[in-house]
């Protein structure tokens, strides 16, 4: 399994606690039992205590999955588009550094300011 990263931000007007219909429709599409069927499983969701303050700030918050593909987590969200970062463990990264193999994303830097 790979885990995935959903972040969300929102602004307070567009927050789903203030909508009753869209909150709803979050919970159920996050419960165990629909992702579950999906093959998908909810490590933990964390929400910006400011979606539970009076606050003219944006919002934030961020889910963490465990998938076989990515493409599990975008059709979860359809139609909807949202960004979907996978995540490597940095438990394991650096177990593989300890032993002199390379890991996942630690080639070459190539890249301008990334020295």
């Amino acid at each position: 399994m790979m885990l995935f990263a959903v972040p969300f931000f929102h602004s307070p007007g567009e927050c789903p606690r203030l909508h009753r219909t869209q909150m709803e429709e979050t919970v159920r599409r996050l419960s165990p039992e629909s992702l579950g069927s999906r093959g998908i499983r909810l490590v933990e969701g964390y929400i910006d205590r400011l979606c539970l303050e009076p606050t003219d700030k944006a919002h934030f918050s961020y889910f963490l999955f465990e998938a076989e593909h990515e493409r599990q987590i975008r059709d979860l969200f359809e139609p909807n588009r949202v960004e979907i970062r996978a995540l490597e463990r940095f438990s394991d990264l650096t177990r593989s550094a300890g032993d002199g193999r390379r890991s996942p994303g630690t080639g070459p830097r190539t890249q301008a300011g990334r020295d």
